[in-house]
């Protein structure tokens, strides 16, 4: 360091100024504070987003400057002042010792200047130095150079400098005190205003909403140009600090400019809260105002109310007779109508007190006072009512009760001499119609009883409570108790003899009845037997069954009628009559079963005869059918068709053979009904009726069996008889068979043909019957063996017919070979064609001998 400065006014500017401040000789506000590294004041918020990396190197970006600006300053200062080199040996000094360079510095200044050593080299070689101090010891270099000039022109500019600093730092202080007893009246203010214990009346919130209004008008506006004033201090303070070239001015924590703002914004939302809440509660206090009054004006009236009818109610007569009594109920019961209608009244009443209490009203114990003496009263006046209606009740119920005693006694009495009648009548109708009328006099006596059961119900429950004149109501009471019972007694002995009556004049018609039943249906079952008709078996068995239902249905009821015979008599009445009727049915019963049993024996021989007949129909039916077939003398024209034929034939003689077991079955039948009780003679009638038949076309011309069609000839079908032949009728009736393949039904075409249908009647004849059942038997069997004898000898032709038919064609064929053979060996060769001919004539050689001979052979 140069141990003396030139001074000069270029020198010495604000900067160096500052450093005296600093050092301590000029003193300055501690409210003075170092700029912030971010430009913001010191002790202001850090802006949103910015975290502590980000702080530590802004800082260390600031400080570094700071030094190299320092540096600068000091190189500038050199340049322009005069030096001491020999304090220092700037070549034995090394750059990179930084902290021997220090320590080497301070000794000098210490020894040399007389300046105090107050750093340490490694504080100062740090990342991070302590600026301060660096400045302050730096100071005490210019302090110890500034003595050596004159001190007028400093001091002129010290004084000029103090000052403004003295007029800013009392305007900041005048900032800092002015701001916060600001923000100190706008928290207490707040605080207040968000305070909602209101007065619980009209008048106290009518006095706070003139409050309220006096705070807005008188207090809020000198506090509000107050803080005005303080924007511009604020203002003004920045502004002198700029142009001093001062840092911007940062107030204390919470004292900022945008503190107050918030401040004054939650000032307001208070104040329009509070206004709210004001006029809410205000409007619920001239609700609640407004509701006691009507509550009040009701009261009144239903006290008024109150008075008057407990008066009425106080001067109400009952009445001495059941008329006036009458007439008390019915007033008593319109007045407690009226009274009940009011009940809503009353607690609408109550539900407005009970507002009134929910919502505190400032007078809720004055109106649940006046609330419960009002309900105390109705309570009252509504038990006052119960017992006067109990009273007015029980004197109604006196006089009904004993009303009814006396209609239900002349009752009584008027159904006396009815059932002492001992009239039983003559017949079961007569009993019966005195049982109808004799059950309208027991629902009469049970009303009555049921009529007597009520009376005494509600009579005990009065006799109980001890009503007026109790003791005389007992006494009807038992009297007209022990009239029902007896008239109960008469009503039952009366039922007992009537349902006696009743059950013999009933069992004297049921048997009738049953006789007449039993006659009935011998005379049907013997009149079965004495007709004895075949051709009705199907309505005599219906009878049969039926009549076999009807006894097991009847029997039961017989057995039932005979029991109630035997209880009769056990009761002593009619006994001789009673059995004589029972052994009468007893007799019927027997000769009922016995016809029966014979026309049940005689429909088991019937349907045997029945069925006998209807199979030797469908046999002799089936044998004149094939018939026609094994007469026909149609042989075939070719081999093919004696072949078709000869197939046909033998389906034929096998339906034929397996007909064996039904004729044998026929043969048995008719030795059975030959050898029993029951024989029948057969009658037969012919019938003719018209039917509708479809047509057929004939495809080719047939003559056979008797039947001689032409091609395209329309016959009529009567019935396909099989699927080989089908029965016909010519136009000129005549009638017969033509194979199935030869002709085509014609689709949509009826044509009507009347046919003769034969019925078999049959008589009650023992000798004709066995004779008839036997003859004719012997013509089914006589007609079976002869179709078997035809069908065979039909074979035999028909195999005939083949063996001729193959003849022919065999020789045919022989003499169509010999033809060409011929024709063959009558060629004559060529010379040049000598060897293929001989070839050609030894194989027509060798055919001769092979084929030719064979063939001759076999045809001879």
């Amino acid at each position: 360091f140069d141990s003396s400065y030139a001074y000069t006014e270029e020198s010495i500017d604000a900067k160096e100024i500052m450093l005296d401040m600093e050092a301590g000789e000029i003193q300055i506000p501690q409210e003075v504070r170092v700029p912030h590294v971010n430009g913001a004041p010191a002790g202001a918020a850090p802006s949103p987003g910015q975290d502590d990396d980000d702080l530590a190197n802004e800082t260390l970006f600031f400080e570094r400057n700071r030094i190299k600006q320092l540096q600068d300053e000091r190189v500038h200062i050199q340049k322009k002042t005069f030096t001491k080199p020999e304090l220092i040996n700037f070549n034995s000094l090394n750059p990179n010792d930084h902290i021997g360079n220090l320590n080497n510095a301070f000794d000098i200044a210490e020894k040399k200047l007389e300046i105090a050593r107050l750093l340490d080299a490694e504080d100062v070689d740090a990342a991070r130095p302590d600026e301060k101090s660096i400045i302050t010891y730096v100071s005490l270099y210019y302090h110890h150079f500034a003595k050596q000039k004159t001190e007028l022109t400093g001091a002129r500019r010290v004084a000029n400098i103090v000052g403004k600093l003295i007029t800013s730092d009392t305007m900041e202080e005048d900032y800092e005190h002015i701001s916060s007893d600001l923000l100190k009246w706008i928290y207490e203010t707040i605080k207040q205003l968000e305070n909602r214990r209101f007065p619980n009346s009209l008048h106290g919130m009518r006095e706070e909403l003139g409050k309220f209004n006096q705070f807005r008008t008188v207090e809020k506006p000198p506090k509000y140009k107050e803080k005005g004033e303080l924007e511009a201090l604020f203002f003004t303070i920045q502004t002198k600090r700029k142009a001093m070239g001062r840092k911007q001015y940062a107030p204390p924590q919470g004292l900022f400019m945008y503190d107050v703002e918030s401040a004054w914004e939650k000032l307001d939302r208070a104040e329009n809260d509070r206004q709210v809440a004001i006029i809410a509660e205000l409007q619920r206090q001239e609700r609640l105002e407004q509701l006691a009054q009507r509550f009040h004006k009701k009261a009144n009236l239903r006290e008024s109310w109150l008075r008057n009818v407990q008066a009425v109610l106080e001067e109400m007569d009952h009445g001495r007779t059941a008329t006036e009594v009458e007439k008390s109920l019915k007033k008593q019961q319109a007045i407690a109508n009226d009274i009940l209608a009011r009940e809503n009244r009353f607690k609408l009443l109550t539900s407005m007190c009970a507002d009134l209490c929910n919502e505190k009203y400032h007078e809720s114990d004055k109106i649940r006072s006046r609330e419960r003496d009002i309900i105390e009263r109705w309570t009252h006046l509504l038990s006052l009512l119960e017992q006067r209606r109990k009273a007015l009740m029980g004197l109604n119920d006196l006089m009904t009760l004993l009303r009814d005693i006396d209609t239900l006694a002349s009752e009584l009495k008027h159904l006396e001499p009815v059932v002492r009648n001992r009239d039983v009548g003559k017949h079961l109708l007569g009993v019966e119609d005195l049982l109808g009328k004799h059950e309208l006099v027991e629902a009469q006596v049970n009303a009555q009883g049921t009529w007597l059961t009520n009376v005494t119900n509600q009579a005990n429950k009065y006799i109980r409570n001890k009503g007026e004149q109790y003791d005389v109501l007992q006494r009807k009471l038992d009297d007209v108790t022990a009239q029902y019972y007896s008239l109960v007694d008469l009503c039952r002995q009366r039922r007992l003899n009537l349902d006696k009556a009743r059950a013999l004049y009933q069992f004297v018609q049921d048997h009738e009845e049953e006789l007449s039943w039993l006659s009935e249906k011998e005379h049907l079952c013997r009149r079965a037997l004495a007709n004895g008709d075949v051709a009705a078996v199907q309505q005599t068995t219906l009878l049969y069954k039926n009549t076999e239902t009807e006894m097991q249905s009847h029997w039961a009821r017989t057995k039932d009628m005979m029991a109630a015979g035997e209880r009769l008599i056990e009761n002593g009445q009619s006994r001789e009559d009673i059995q004589r009727r029972i052994q009468a049915m007893q007799q019927g019963w027997e000769r009922l079963r016995a016809a029966h049993q014979a026309l049940g024996q005689w429909l088991n021989e019937a349907k045997q005869a029945q069925q006998y007949f209807q199979d030797a129909n469908e046999a002799e039916s089936w044998i004149r059918e094939k018939m026609p077939l094994v007469k026909s003398d149609d042989l075939g024209r070719d081999e093919g068709a004696a072949e078709s034929l000869l197939q046909r034939h033998a389906r034929l003689e096998e339906e034929i053979h397996a007909y064996r077991a039904d004729i044998v079955r026929l043969e048995e039948m008719s030795q059975q009904l030959a050898n029993s009780s029951f024989h029948t003679a057969t009658t037969s009638s012919q019938e003719t009726e018209e039917v509708s038949v479809p047509q057929i076309e004939m495809l080719y011309k047939y003559d056979g069996n008797g039947m001689s069609v032409a091609k395209g000839e329309v016959l009529a079908l009567l019935e396909q008889s099989t699927p080989e032949w089908w029965r016909v009728l010519k136009q000129d009736g005549t009638e017969g068979f033509v194979p199935a393949n030869y002709c085509r039904k014609v689709p949509g075409e009826l044509v009507t043909v009347t046919q003769t249908t034969t019925t078999t009647k049959a008589h009650t004849d023992v000798v004709d019957g066995k004779r008839a059942i036997v003859e004719r038997q012997k013509m089914i069997s006589s007609d079976y063996r002869q179709l078997n004898s035809l069908a065979e000898v039909r074979r035999r032709l028909l195999s005939d017919n083949i063996k001729l038919m193959r003849f022919y064609r065999e020789c045919d064929e022989f003499e169509g070979w010999a033809r060409e053979t011929e024709a063959a060996l009558a060629d004559q060769p060529t010379v040049e064609h000598v060897k293929a001919f001989r070839k050609k004539f030894d194989r027509l050689e060798a055919d001769m001998k092979a084929i030719g001979g064979t063939q001759l052979k076999h045809i001879n």
